[in-house]
């Protein structure tokens, strides 16, 4: 629908901004409970380590590996996160602004 100015006036940009900041915030939290899973485990148990034996070093290395690729996968799901929650925000703030924009401000004269 076109309005006055030739701008498009969305109005469901502040619910879909909300929405999506809540998405986004809701990732970020995912991340932290998956990493704090992964961070309950002690590493003796991770590491299949048993008091008085050697450790094996393709065991502990293939436990190292599978723990560094998800701690990686749990930072990049944070910075997505953080991404979507952003978008939101911003969408949120451009209704605000376009609010701000169609309502103009009265300006005061004062007659001499």
């Amino acid at each position: 629908m076109n309005r006055q100015g030739g701008g498009i006036h969305r109005r469901g940009s502040a619910p879909v901004g909300l929405l999506v900041f809540v998405v986004g915030v809701t990732m970020i939290g995912f991340a932290f409970y998956l990493a704090y899973q992964i961070f309950l485990v002690p590493p003796s148990v991770r590491l299949e380590a048993e008091p008085g034996k050697p450790i094996d070093i393709g065991t502990a290395t293939e436990s190292l590996t599978t723990v560094l690729v998800r701690l990686l996968l749990l930072v990049a799901m944070a910075g997505f996160g953080s991404m979507i929650a952003n978008r939101g925000i911003k969408l949120y703030a451009s209704n605000s602004e376009r609010n701000k924009k169609a309502k103009p401000e009265k300006s005061e004269t004062v007659d001499k």
